[in-house]
């Protein structure tokens, strides 16, 4: 094996490995921050006259605007399962 492949192979696993991790640990910060606000504003719109798909985007609009004026780092699909936990969280709260 040419030695500048096998080097290369290995950096790039370490790096993938830890953006991941990093990843990973952007989505556990987002939600521990923002779990509560997220579950009033889903319990919030669940009383509105609105369709499901209208209830989750502006879900996804207030969270994603309070994760920006707190500075926490988000990613789309992160805000996504947050509304998603709010929503189970109300269904069993019910």
């Amino acid at each position: 094996m040419n030695i500048f492949k096998w080097i290369w192979e290995k950096i790039s696993n370490n790096f993938i490995s830890f953006v991941k991790e990093a990843v990973g640990k952007l989505t556990q910060k987002l939600i521990v921050e923002l779990k509560e606000f997220a579950y009033d504003i889903v319990r919030d719109l669940s009383i509105k006259d609105l369709t499901d798909t209208e209830k989750r985007n502006q879900a996804f609009k207030k969270i994603k605007d309070e994760a920006i004026q707190k500075g926490i780092a988000y990613k789309d699909s992160a805000i996504y399962l947050l509304v998603e936990l709010a929503y189970q969280k109300l269904k069993g709260d019910s």
